[in-house]
């Protein structure tokens, strides 16, 4: 494995406790009641341990400076942050630099090519001794460190770079490892669009040059004694709203930002980044009021010290261990290592490239995509149970509801939401397309789509499925309202079926050179299209559940009730002689329009919608196998946080989706675990947790089945995995054996699970037989039994139970 383009660990850092936390931390166990009653705490701090030993050893490793950072898609330099703020190391070893990025920094203008997110700046360190020395680097998941050796002969110096979880800042310590003295320049620089900066290269990916609007920018650089400064902001009346960006660096001990750093010397770089949207006054009064605090004696350390207990708790939460899949189970932890860079609760949702946007001209705007773009990021963290990290999903969807509802009425005459295919923070139109003379085209950022509302609703429904959670329902129920709502109005009653004209199934070019509303039945469009029958389902099932939890619009429940019945059945066909999905029931004409027909296999029901997997019918998984076979897409440019998952839910074998991950890894990744495709940006941060936990784990047909698409021959275990239902599982399976499972009630519903004994299980808690009843199905024996808030059940294998 070349270490300059992938991952690595150092000594056994990923092997430390392969069975840890799940097999050892519970093999012990006795499955009398006495031993059962003390399950909950020390599992709790047998997956903390677990968790610590793995990431510990988890490192990136660079051994040459990147070659694609800055970059208009995913950077390929170490990476860290802290939700807001993004790092990135790269350039020469004589002028290392390190990319300042922050997820709120965006031209809020509504046009594909004016508005989008936008770079920041850098901190240069220019060290003439080190001009041809080698480079190396490290990105340590652990506590989201950078780290630097760059030495030529005598001259070594060292750096360690992190963005404070707690706070807009970044620590960079320099230290001076080697012999003789190393003179220093560190400077502060915005990025001023894309052209070359001052003692600067700027590369691009392949030969493809660019034009940039970045230079509508106004940007400004300060310099007194060992203080730096730098603003950027982007202003105008054709902004839906405007932006203004400042940093501040002090050099802590030292007079000037210029200086010597003597052998065995370390002095540490202190800098604030804040945005007009983080403070009530200037962004430079919070960077100086951060900075005096900094200042203060002992504060870095006691910052760091916050900063690491903050990584170890978000470590703490959950763990797997698969010892036969070392480079698997690596990028299982690092893909949410990016995501925890990159999004913070309260803070700006990140865009397609996390935060690290190095460019002013990001691919796509770096906006809010859609199609699934936006969607995919967190398909894996809500049943890794790292659910905070998708906070941040919902608040641009609820930031557009005033705007999707007022498109639907004024372009399509509906009530309820219209969603945008790309859309930029706080109700912007980022993908608000125009015709060469400069006027609107009304529909055509909607490249003919309709589904998108209801298809960004899935993450909802997922993550209330998942948690149970009736605050967090409160808050998305309006957005569940007006997605459905669009369907009540857009739908057409025939034959006894509601059926959907005018909608398409990808993005439909057709729709670009539409000024006005099309005729509803032209067609030039798709009728049926799969995703929206699949997605319309999601979400009015959704809608009804969460409503009737909650006790709100009972009046409207018989209404979305209707819909949902009567809603046409997926779409299928014969293709080489199998029956398959269709990605809709009558097509839009291909030929002669500049397009390639499609090969018409759909997929949306297996993954990303919830309708087949392990307690699906032969019927329903044949005609799933045969779609996911046809449809087969192991490398593809959008569909890897798709298509891996869905090999799972098929019930493909495992020990070729292992392999193709494992290529995956190989040939697609950086040395920062980005793992990249011409979609790609954080949405293939999804691709590895999501596909190993449907592989240990599957809940999202209404019962807990556990090792559902798992080589029984090979050791697994994980700890703490989130299940539809509010329940924390752990299960283990060492020499083809399942052990006890652990299961943690949050709600106190009612637990399903199907079991993965010939011989039966039984249940406790606090060292109790619990009641549970059995009903034999033809996939085998289910059991159920009710639970309690806050109470650990621990199932055994053997029907010792009592009935209910």
């Amino acid at each position: 494995m070349d270490a300059g383009k992938h991952g690595s660990t150092d000594g056994n850092g990923n092997g430390n406790g392969s069975g840890g936390g799940g097999a050892g931390a519970r093999g012990g166990m006795d499955a009398g009641a006495g031993a059962v009653a003390g399950a909950g705490a020390g599992a709790i701090a047998a997956t903390a341990a677990t968790a610590a030993a793995k990431v510990r050893g988890i490192k990136g490793i660079f051994t040459k400076a990147p070659e694609q950072t800055p970059s208009r898609g995913e950077p390929d330099g170490a990476l860290c942050g802290n939700g807001d703020i993004g790092v990135c190391a790269g350039n020469s070893p004589d002028k290392l630099t390190f990319w300042i990025c922050k997820n709120d920094i965006w031209r809020a203008k509504p046009h594909q090519n004016g508005g989008g997110a936008r770079s920041f700046g850098y901190l240069q360190l220019d060290v003439p001794q080190l001009a041809g020395a080698e480079f190396y680097a490290e990105q340590h998941i652990a506590a989201a460190d950078i780290h630097t050796d760059m030495a030529k002969g005598g001259a070594r110096l060292k750096t360690k770079t992190y963005a404070d979880y707690n706070a807009n800042v970044v620590v960079t310590t320099l230290s001076n490892a080697g012999d003789e003295a190393i003179g220093v320049r560190v400077s502060l620089r915005a990025i001023r669009g894309n052209e070359p900066v001052e003692d600067f290269v700027y590369y691009h990916v392949g030969t493809e040059q660019y034009e940039t609007t970045g230079r509508e920018a106004v940007c400004s650089e300060g310099a007194a004694g060992n203080a730096l400064s730098m603003s950027k902001a982007f202003r105008g009346a054709d902004l839906d709203w405007e932006v203004e960006a400042f940093a501040l660096s002090k050099v802590l001990g030292k007079e000037s930002a210029e200086f010597e750093l003597g052998a065995g010397e370390e002095v540490t770089v202190v800098t604030a980044a804040c945005t007009s949207f983080d403070a009530e006054g200037s962004p430079e009064s919070a960077c100086r009021e951060l900075i005096g605090r900094m200042c203060a004696e002992g504060a870095v350390q006691a910052a760091r010290a916050e900063h690491e207990r903050w990584w170890e708790d978000f470590w703490s939460t959950s763990s797997i261990s698969i010892p036969g899949e070392p480079e698997i189970e690596k990028y299982w932890y690092a893909s949410h290592y990016l995501l925890a860079c990159c999004c913070k609760a309260g803070k700006f949702a990140p865009g397609l490239y996390g935060a690290w946007v190095t460019t002013d001209e990001p691919n796509w705007g770096g906006d809010y995509h859609f199609d699934y773009n936006h969607e995919a990021p967190w398909w894996g963290v809500y049943s890794s149970n790292k659910v905070g990290l998708a906070d941040v999903y919902d608040t641009p969807l609820l930031e557009y509801v005033d705007m999707g509802t007022r498109r639907a009425r004024e372009l399509l005459g509906a009530r309820g939401i219209l969603q945008m295919v790309g859309i930029g923070p706080k109700g912007c139109n980022i993908g608000e397309i125009f015709f060469p003379d400069g006027a609107l085209c009304p529909l055509g950022a909607y490249w003919g789509q309709k589904f998108d509302a209801v298809y960004a609703a899935l993450n909802m429904v997922t993550r209330y499925y998942m948690t149970c959670d009736g605050e967090y329902a409160r808050k998305i129920l309006p957005y569940l309202v007006g997605a459905v709502e669009f369907w009540e109005d857009w739908l057409e009653l025939e034959d006894g079926r509601y059926v959907i004209y005018n909608d398409y199934a990808g993005e439909n070019g057709w729709a670009l050179g539409d000024p006005g509303r099309s005729d509803k039945h032209d067609p030039k469009h798709d009728f049926n299209p799969l995703i929206s029958l699949a997605f319309i389902r999601i979400a009015a099932k959704g809608l009804i559940d969460i409503a009737g939890d909650l006790g709100l619009y009972q009046e409207r429940l018989p209404a979305w009730q209707d819909m949902l019945d009567r809603l046409s059945e997926f779409p299928t066909h014969e293709v080489n002689g199998k029956t398959v999905y269709r990605l809709q029931e009558r097509n839009m004409p291909q030929e002669g329009k500049g397009r390639p027909a499609r090969k018409n296999v759909g997929t949306a029901p297996i993954f990303p919608g919830n309708f087949i997997g392990a307690a699906s019918s032969g019927a329903e998984l044949e005609i799933a196998r045969n779609s996911f076979e046809e449809a087969v897409s192991w490398e593809h440019f959008n569909a890897f946080s798709i298509f891996y998952p869905m090999a799972a839910r098929v019930g493909y074998p495992p020990d070729e989706i292992i392999r193709h991950l494992n290529d995956q890894i190989r040939n697609h990744s950086f040395g920062n675990f980005f793992i990249y495709y011409g979609g790609g940006g954080i949405e293939c941060c999804s691709g590895v947790p999501c596909t190993v936990n449907e592989m240990l784990l599957q809940s999202h047909q209404g019962e807990i089945r556990l090792f559902p698409n798992w080589d029984r021959a090979k050791d697994a275990s994980f700890d703490s995995l989130r299940a539809y239902g509010a329940f924390l599982v752990s299960a283990s399976i060492e020499g083809g054996e399942i052990g006890e499972v652990r299961i943690e009630s949050e709600k106190g519903r009612r637990c399903r699970l199907h079991s993965p004994w010939d011989e039966g299980l039984s249940v406790y808690c606090d060292g109790r037989l619990v009641p549970v009843t059995s009903v034999m199905t033809k996939k085998g024996e289910d059991y159920r039994f009710g639970t309690k808030p806050g109470k650990t059940y621990a199932v055994v294998k053997g029907s010792k139970r009592v009935e209910a």
